[in-house]
């Protein structure tokens, strides 16, 4: 329906109709020279993200877990682009970890948006950082077969209850 703005009024807040209340809506703001456009995401999902596990948790109202809830993750990496990163299903704990994906590196990444979807509850759109718990290929160093060695010396040497590479024996 149309609305008016009253005189000299800048801001305006009204009750969206019964019939879109549980609805995902586009709604149009006209104000002659200036067309604006948002989406309104009918949501009675609580979720919950676990940044540094790459994890998030999907519940009803009352708190229970919800699961095939469908999650779409897309990635925006540091040159700007938006690439889509994963997606699949809440599990029967209404979980998803969201942040593992064996082909994208991490280390291009500057953050995530994922998208919650479900017919039942309603959609919506959360934006997080990296998880700071997955390792990165920038993260990783690989040893020699020297310092190997030298880390197995120095584990027996200060650690006598186990050492790498060292089967002991009990007395």
């Amino acid at each position: 329906s149309i609305k008016t703005l009253p005189h000299k009024s800048t801001n305006y807040s009204f009750d969206i109709n019964k019939d879109y209340e549980n609805k995902n809506v586009i709604i149009e703001v006209d104000c002659g020279q200036k067309k604006v456009f948002r989406t309104y995401f009918s949501c009675s999902l609580k979720v919950s993200i676990i940044e540094n596990y790459a994890e998030l948790k999907v519940t009803d109202g009352k708190g229970v877990p919800v699961p095939q809830v469908y999650i779409k993750a897309f990635s925006q990496q540091t040159n700007g682009e938006v690439k889509f990163f994963k997606d699949g299903y809440t599990d029967m704990r209404g979980k998803f970890e969201y942040g593992y994906n064996n082909t994208e590196k991490l280390t291009n990444i500057d953050k995530l948006s994922i998208l919650v979807m479900s017919d039942k509850h309603g959609s919506l759109i959360k934006e997080c950082k990296l998880p700071t718990m997955v390792v990165k290929d920038a993260d990783v160093n690989f040893l020699n077969a020297r310092q190997v060695q030298k880390y197995r010396k120095w584990s027996f040497k200060n650690n006598k209850k186990a050492a790498v590479g060292k089967v002991l024996k009990k007395k």
